[in-house]
């Protein structure tokens, strides 16, 4: 069993967290059933909550009777570089019982290893949003480091043979990362400069992710040292559902820590939610 590692992104207690879920949910969203994939954010929830479940509602639909396939960056170096989890989770809504596929998925570059989730919180702040929205579901959690394209490709294919659309995916990134927490000030601007010019790049990086090119996307992310943490599993995601038929991204929702009462002016991350059909 995998136990919680991210308490605090959200509340440990099932009747807090089952609260706050349901303020996240309230609003009313476009239902996309044909959908194939999203990419949600992964911060705490007060931060980013409310992009991850506008995104997650606007594809229930879609995700019912589907294997949850969530795909992460890893950002704590633990464990092999392309590693499932073959564990069962826990969070304070229950149990995330892991599918039995995962064992299919095992290979040359991919292997099951628990060590690189041990820590990880960027899947794990994932579950209690679809645990809220499906109830029952099997889940294949997948945790990269920041690997080459041609690697990603290849897994890509991997898994479009051993799951196309019996899954439905998910990839947990948040994008930009900016001031000095993260290292990263290209521009020594005002908080309104800084935020205008990170909105500029990732209005170029989303028009990339919207025509499928995951090439380029990965490409400039790479080349430019832009901050977007989950440039492998966006790359990942947009490879796979493409390849299973998904022709058009749509942007659910788009903000900044700096909206939430709790975000620091000097350092901050925004966030997007994307649905992919």
């Amino acid at each position: 069993m995998r136990n919680p590692a991210a308490i605090g992104f959200y509340p440990s207690t099932r009747a807090e967290l089952n609260d706050q879920l349901k303020d996240l949910f309230s609003s009313d969203v476009e239902d996309y059933s044909n959908a194939l994939g999203v990419i949600v954010p992964h911060a705490g929830y007060v931060f980013s909550g409310k992009t991850a479940a506008l995104t997650f509602k606007s594809a229930k639909n879609a995700m019912k009777d589907k294997k949850i396939f969530v795909s992460c960056p890893n950002h704590t170096g633990l464990g092999h570089p392309i590693a499932l989890s073959n564990q069962d989770w826990q969070t304070p809504l229950g149990i995330v019982r892991h599918d039995k596929i995962i064992s299919e998925l095992e290979g040359q570059l991919i292997k099951a290893d628990n060590t690189a989730h041990v820590e990880e919180h960027a899947i794990e702040v994932q579950l209690p949003f679809l645990q809220y929205l499906l109830k029952d579901f099997t889940f294949i959690p997948l945790c990269l480091q920041h690997i080459p394209f041609d690697i990603i490709e290849k897994i890509s294919k991997t898994i479009v043979k051993k799951l196309g659309k019996k899954a439905f995916y998910v990839a947990s990134s948040d994008f930009t990362h900016y001031g000095p927490n993260y290292g990263y000030m290209p521009r020594n601007g005002t908080v309104k400069e800084n935020r205008k010019y990170v909105i500029k790049i990732e209005d170029r990086l989303i028009e990339l992710i919207k025509k499928f090119k995951a090439r380029e996307f990965f490409d400039s992310v790479t080349k430019n040292g832009y901050t977007v943490c989950g440039v492998v599993p966006i790359t990942l995601t947009l490879l796979v559902t493409k390849a299973i038929g998904a022709k058009q991204v749509h942007i659910i929702d788009r903000r900044t820590s700096l909206d939430s009462p709790y975000g620091r002016s000097e350092s901050f991350v925004s966030y997007a939610g994307m649905v992919i059909e």
